[in-house]
């Protein structure tokens, strides 16, 4: 018996598109071959795998299937784990740099130069501005560490929990509120006839 797996694959468009299968190799090719694959890469081809996710039973999948298509990309994003380049440099080519002029106070000096920098990272579409500093290769730094900030927030996994046995005083506080709820029910009934 196969398990069965929940998978996002990401298109050339960077478009995200979510999926269960028992058999991945097979449907991502299918998906390439457009032959039984989903009408969704008639617009754009399958890139590649970024997420997936596997359960013993196809009820199971089927169920995180519909939480994932339910999520916004932003929070599809946070499913996949994002990998930065380690050089900042290597960073920059990856994100397209617009720079404005800044709003708020500074007086006139804000008027004259576009200092502000905006950051958009294209293969996940995250954008980070930054308007503190009067000079534009300053923002532009202090833009790139928000942005690794950010992808590291969206990164974290949260610990799945651990199941623990019912403590033995819970136990008795529901035997005893069940007792309680049953002595009402019996109360309730109308008095029998003899």
């Amino acid at each position: 018996m196969h398990a069965w797996i929940v998978y996002i694959i990401q298109t050339e468009s960077g478009n995200l598109y979510t999926g269960i299968t028992n058999d991945l190799k097979r449907r991502f090719e299918s998906h390439e071959q457009q032959k039984g694959g989903a009408r969704f890469f008639r617009i754009s081809k399958p890139e590649k795998v970024v997420y997936k996710e596997t359960f013993p039973n196809r009820s199971e999948a089927s169920k995180r299937e519909y939480e994932i298509k339910q999520m916004t990309r932003l929070e599809k994003l946070g499913l996949i784990k994002i990998k930065l380049p380690e050089k900042d440099q290597d960073l920059l080519t990856e994100c397209r740099v617009e720079a404005y002029r800044a709003s708020g106070s500074g007086g006139q000096h804000v008027n004259v130069t576009d200092s502000a920098v905006r950051l958009t990272h294209l293969p996940t579409g995250i954008a980070v501005t930054s308007q503190k500093e009067r000079s534009q290769h300053l923002n532009k730094q202090e833009c790139l560490e928000k942005l690794r900030e950010k992808v590291t927030q969206l990164n974290y996994r949260k610990p799945r929990r651990k199941a623990t046995c019912v403590p033995y005083s819970v136990k008795k506080k529901d035997q005893t509120k069940k007792m309680k709820e049953s002595q009402k029910k019996r109360l309730r009934r109308p008095p029998r006839e003899e």
